[in-house]
């Protein structure tokens, strides 16, 4: 599974995710309209 962060978290949901086999993004800075397409 793909998880896009838009805001940061606590790096232990960070790493608990990606020991689940989940593909972390972190994306703070893009618009609505360039994260929508993602």
């Amino acid at each position: 599974m793909k998880i896009l962060h838009l805001d940061s978290n606590h790096e232990l949901l960070i790493n608990q995710l990606n020991d689940l086999g989940c593909t972390n993004h972190e994306d703070y800075t893009s618009s609505k309209s360039e994260i929508e397409p993602k």
